[in-house]
C-alpha cells in the first residue's frame, strides 16, 4: 500500500525551523504510516521544478513554515502555495499553515494600532460566482446603517439613505470594502459604469467628497460617477536645477485657486489589475504544468500582454503539446486587433476555436456569450431547442444530451467555462483572472477577459497597506458578508 506523503514548504532561510519540524514527523515515517518529502531530497541539475511538481501532486498534506522570508520568497507564495491550495479545494489535499516566527507584517500593523482604523464594514453584491445576484443595493444600505448606529436605518428616501451612512462612516476612521459592484452599474449600452442605484451612488460620491477613512470597491468596471474625483499624476516637468525653476514649476502645477480646489478633489484611484508582472506570469504558468525556463516563461508572459486570462489559456492550450513547453507558444497566430479589444485573450480564443473546429464547443461559447451573467440551464435548453438558430446551434440543436456534456466537460478542461458549481445547476462564466465574456460586437467568435478594478477614495500613503491586508481573504473565496468586522 502506498504511503501517503507529507509535503514541506518553506524557504531555505528557514532551514533550522524544518530540522525543528521533521523529528516529529519522524517517528510517523519509521512506523511506516507515512513518507515526509522536503526539497533537499532533489539532487543537482535542471530536473529541480518538475521533482517539486510531481512531489506536490502526489502529497496528501502539505505544511508550510509561515515566516516572513516564507512570505517574501516569490517561488514559495507564487508557486507551490497557489498549486497545493487548488489541489487542497479540488483533490481533499491537507492543507496545514503553521506560524515558526511572527510575521512583521502583522506585528507593524498591530503595534500601529492597524493605522489608525476603528471600523471595517464589508459587503458582497455579487456572491462568487453563484446564482445571487444583486439588483438593488437596499439590502446593503439597511444593513449598513443599521451596524453604523442608524436610528432608523429603514426610513427615508435612497438619496437620504446614502448621504447619511456617508456620515457615519466619516465619524471614525473606517475601512469599507465593497465587493463586486458591476451588477449596480449601467452595462455598455447605456451610461456605461454609472452606478444605477441612487443610495448606494450617493454614497461612493459622498465618500470621494470628504472621507478620513478608506474604501476599496472591486467591479469590472469603472465608476462614471467618479471619473470627476480621480486622482491624475502631474506630468514630470524635468530636472529642478535652481530655488527659481522650483517656483516656475509649482507656478505651472497650481495657476489658480480654482485649480488648487480641483487638485484637493483628485481622492480617487484606480488600480488596473488585469496585467500581471513577469514574475507572476512565469508562476501562473508553472501552476499550470508549462515547462521551461524561468526566463523563456517571462518572456512568454510578455509576448501575451502579461494578461492574466491569456496566460492562463494559453497554459491550458498547451497541455496537449507533448512535453507542454513554452515554445510551442509561438506558433499559436497574432491578431491585428487593438490591445483595448482584449487582443490578447482573443489571440488564445481564435486558437482554441481553430482547434476545436465549428462544433459543440464553439457553439456553447457562443450561446454562452448572449448572456451578461451566469446562464441557467432552462435559458440555455430553450436556445437548443428546434427550430436551428443558423450559426449558433447548428451542430448542438441535434446532439444528444450526452454529447452536449461532452463538450461542456471539454471547455471546462481548457478552462474556457468555470467547472461545475456546488451551488447550483448553472453553466457559469470563470471569474477573474479566467472571467471570459464574449463582446457583442464580434459575430459569435471571440470571449473577451474583463479584469477587476479597485477604486480608492481618500487614501493617505500609509494607509493603503491596511487595504492589503484585509483584501488577502479574498483569495479563500470567503463571501466579504462573512468577513463583517469591528476592529479595535
Amino acid at each position: 500500500m502506498n504511503k501517503p506523503t507529507v509535503f514541506i514548504s518553506y524557504s531555505h532561510k528557514d532551514e533550522v525551523w524544518k530540522d525543528r519540524l521533521l523529528p516529529q514527523l519522524k517517528a510517523l515515517e519509521q512506523a511506516g504510516r507515512v513518507t515526509v518529502w522536503d526539497d533537499r531530497k532533489i539532487d543537482g541539475g535542471d530536473k529541480w521544478y518538475p521533482e517539486i511538481k510531481e512531489a506536490m501532486e502526489r502529497a496528501a498534506v502539505a505544511v508550510c513554515l509561515i515566516t516572513p522570508d516564507y512570505l517574501a520568497s516569490h517561488f514559495c507564495v507564487k508557486e507551490e502555495v497557489p498549486y497545493l491550495l487548488e489541489r487542497c479545494e479540488n483533490d481533499g489535499l491537507v492543507f496545514i499553515p503553521l506560524l515558526a516566527r511572527p510575521c512583521t507584517w502583522l506585528e507593524r500593523l498591530a503595534k500601529d494600532n492597524y493605522r489608525g482604523a476603528r471600523r471595517v464594514f464589508a459587503w458582497s453584491f455579487y456572491s462568487q460566482g453563484t446564482s445571487e445576484r444583486a439588483t438593488s443595493a437596499d439590502q446593503f444600505i439597511n444593513a449598513a446603517l443599521e451596524w453604523f448606529g442608524d436610528e432608523h436605518p429603514m426610513m427615508g428616501s435612497p438619496w437620504d439613505k446614502g448621504e447619511r451612512l456617508a456620515q457615519l462612516a466619516r465619524r471614525e476612521k473606517t475601512l469599507l470594502l465593497l465587493d463586486g459592484m458591476e451588477p449596480l452599474q449601467s452595462p455598455p449600452a447605456y451610461e456605461r459604469g454609472k452606478v444605477k442605484d441612487p443610495a448606494l451612488a450617493t454614497l461612493v460620491e459622498e465618500l470621494a467628497r470628504e472621507n478620513n477613512g478608506l474604501c476599496v470597491i472591486t467591479t469590472r468596471e469603472t465608476i462614471a460617477d467618479l471619473n470627476e474625483y480621480e486622482f491624475v499624476v502631474p506630468p514630470s516637468g524635468g530636472s529642478v536645477t535652481s530655488e527659481s525653476d522650483r517656483l516656475k514649476a509649482e507656478l505651472q502645477t497650481v495657476t489658480s485657486e480654482s485649480d488648487r480646489l480641483k487638485a484637493e478633489l483628485q481622492t480617487v484611484r484606480q488600480i488596473n489589475l488585469e496585467l500581471l508582472s513577469p514574475e507572476a506570469g512565469r508562476a501562473l504558468l508553472r501552476v499550470g504544468d508549462v515547462r521551461g525556463t524561468d526566463e523563456e516563461l517571462e518572456r512568454a508572459t510578455e509576448d501575451f500582454g502579461r494578461h492574466a486570462l491569456a496566460l492562463n489559456l494559453l497554459a491550458a492550450y498547451l497541455q496537449d503539446i507533448p512535453g507542454h513547453h513554452i515554445s510551442a507558444a509561438a506558433q499559436i497566430p497574432d491578431l491585428d486587433v487593438p490591445e483595448a479589444e482584449g487582443r490578447r485573450p482573443r489571440r488564445l480564443i481564435a486558437a482554441f476555436e481553430q482547434k476545436f473546429g465549428e462544433g459543440p464547443e464553439v457553439e456553447a461559447l457562443r450561446l454562452l456569450g448572449l448572456f451578461d451573467r451566469p446562464a441557467d440551464g432552462a435559458s440555455i435548453a430553450a436556445l437548443r431547442e428546434a427550430p436551428i438558430i443558423p450559426g449558433l446551434t447548428d451542430h448542438i440543436q441535434t446532439s444528444s444530451a450526452a454529447d452536449w456534456l461532452r463538450a461542456l466537460q471539454r471547455l471546462r478542461k481548457y478552462k474556457l467555462i468555470a467547472a461545475e458549481s456546488h451551488h447550483d445547476n448553472w453553466v457559469r462564466h470563470q471569474k477573474p483572472p479566467q472571467l471570459s465574456r464574449k463582446p457583442r460586437n464580434c459575430s459569435g467568435k471571440y470571449i473577451k477577459g474583463k479584469c477587476y478594478s479597485l477604486l480608492l477614495f481618500s487614501i493617505p500613503a500609509e494607509d493603503f497597506f491596511i487595504a492589503i491586508c484585509f483584501l488577502i481573504d479574498r483569495n479563500t473565496r470567503r463571501r466579504w458578508s462573512d468577513l463583517t468586522i469591528c476592529t479595535r
